[in-house]
Formats: structure tokens, C-alpha cells, sequence
């Protein structure tokens, strides 16, 4: 009996119902999740597209959290409502400045 090995390292034998070895698929595990990001901070709806704001750990001059747009496909009923923004409605406690720049954000993402 052959035992199967490893898609990438084709040193060790797979895992059970796996194409990879137990490490090869933790690092690719562990670049998937790196590369997801972290909790949505903040949805946006405009035009029916949601946009989630994630936060990327990074800091402004003035010291604001900066964030990364991600496009959702989804439908923005099941969001919830402290955390949304409907941009497509009067949003009070912003500026028209900053409403201007949030919807640029879900063009762009949108793009």
C-alpha cells in the first residue's frame, strides 16, 4: 500500500481527507485567515452594495485607526443596526464632507 504524499512539501504523507500534510495545511490555513483580516468594524450601504470596514492596525497623522474596504455579497437586512450606516438615508452626527467620503469608499470598492 502507497502512501499518499504531500501536494506541496511531497515529504510527508496527507492527512486524513486532506491534499496537504498536517503543516503544509496550517501555514495555508494561517495565510487565509491573515489574509481575511479581522471583525468588520463598520458596514456601509449605498445603492444596495455593503461594504464592510475592517480595521488594519494601522494609524493616521492624527492618530485615527485607518481601515480597509471589503466588498460583501450579501444582503444588508441581516447587519447589524448599531453597526450600520445607510448611506442612502440622512445619516445625523456626520458632515456632508465626511458622507461624500464614505460613499466615495463604496464606489471605489464597488469598482
Amino acid at each position: 500500500m502507497t502512501m499518499l504524499k504531500c501536494l506541496i512539501c511531497e515529504d510527508q504523507p496527507r492527512s486524513a481527507g486532506s491534499l496537504y500534510c498536517h503543516n503544509c495545511g496550517g501555514k495555508l490555513k494561517a495565510g487565509r485567515t491573515r489574509k481575511k483580516g479581522g471583525e468588520p468594524s463598520t458596514f456601509l450601504v449605498y445603492q444596495d452594495n455593503v461594504v464592510a470596514l475592517i480595521p488594519n492596525g494601522r494609524k493616521d497623522a492624527n492618530g485615527e485607526s485607518l481601515y480597509t474596504p471589503a466588498l460583501l455579497k450579501r444582503n444588508s437586512e441581516g447587519l447589524p443596526k448599531g453597526k450600520t450606516i445607510n448611506l442612502d438615508t440622512y445619516c445625523p452626527g456626520y458632515t456632508r464632507q465626511q458622507i461624500k467620503r464614505l460613499k466615495a469608499v463604496v464606489k471605489q470598492a464597488v469598482s
